[in-house]
């Protein structure tokens, strides 16, 4: 597996002391999660260098001038793919979870589902309209910033996580 990663990251240019870093601490944080699936592995990696990664970079390049930054992670599983993917929330925002133009099976509808929505919708709102997600009946949801790393977690039971995941983030600092 180590060496399909090294494959597929090799020709982008960077250094080989710096990836081989990667790799070292992607596998020791996540053998005990994806042990015996190197896909999900693999998917974890492509993902961070795709999606989170840059996100975290455009977070704290908007905090060196706005205070009203917030972050949050949609993790809600789904049954049929495993786990949340690109796109999957934008129905939870709008209230439109019957009629997404996602695969079906994506979403399972229940009460959670729906409940999750509903907050999601009022925290969307709720920013729109004052500045920040922080809503009544919702965990508190402070600003995005480099020492906190405050990022809310939507999923069936919503929660605060401060520096989710912070050893991948540092090690992509010598690569991104």
């Amino acid at each position: 597996m180590i060496g399909l990663v090294q494959n597929m990251i090799h020709n982008t240019g960077v250094n080989e002391k710096a990836l081989d870093k990667l790799i070292k601490v992607y596998k020791q944080e996540m053998d005990a999660t994806y042990r015996n699936s190197p896909y999900k592995y693999l998917y974890a990696i492509l993902s961070d260098s795709m999606f989170r990664i840059p996100i975290i970079r455009q977070l704290e390049a908007h905090t060196e001038h706005q205070s009203n930054v917030y972050s949050y992670i949609f993790s809600n599983q789904s049954r049929k793919y495993g786990g949340a993917f690109h796109k999957l929330e934008i129905p939870f925002v709008f209230g439109t979870l019957e009629k997404a133009d996602i695969p079906d099976g994506a979403i399972d509808f229940s009460a959670e589902t729906k409940a999750l929505s509903n907050i999601m919708m009022d925290s969307w709102v709720t920013f729109a309209r004052m500045g920040n997600p922080n809503h009544e009946g919702f965990p508190e949801w402070p600003p995005y910033n480099k020492t906190q790393r405050a990022t809310m977690i939507l999923n069936k039971n919503p929660k605060l996580e401060f520096a989710q995941l912070d050893t991948l983030r540092e090690v992509w600092d010598e690569i991104l």
